[in-house]
């Protein structure tokens, strides 16, 4: 498996990189509770991520859930196997998380 980088491209935004499954949603999840913890709306761009499992989806759920009420999760241009993934779980039928393609 490709190992997960995570690129910070400005205020509250990343950029995420490889394979995102069980192993490496630790390292994500403390990220994001960190940057979750200002209440600005995060934008994740998912464009490089190969892979996601339902461990990385729970990330995301979390920092949504810190987000509620301050702030928006906004995931931008998951690829094709990570979009269905996420529209599997119906991730974006929070008010706060949106997913752009």
């Amino acid at each position: 498996m490709d190992a997960l980088t995570v690129e910070k491209t400005g205020p509250h935004s990343f950029r995420l990189f490889g394979e995102l499954d069980l192993a490496k949603a630790g390292d994500l999840d403390k990220i994001l509770s960190e940057e979750a913890a200002f209440g600005e709306t995060m934008r994740i761009d998912l464009s490089e991520v190969d892979f996601m499992d339902s461990a990385a989806i729970g990330v995301f759920a979390r920092a949504a859930n810190v987000l509620q009420g301050k702030g928006r999760l906004i995931l931008v241009s998951p690829t094709h196997a990570v979009r269905l993934a996420l529209d599997m779980i119906r991730l974006d039928a929070r008010e706060n998380v949106e997913i752009e393609d």
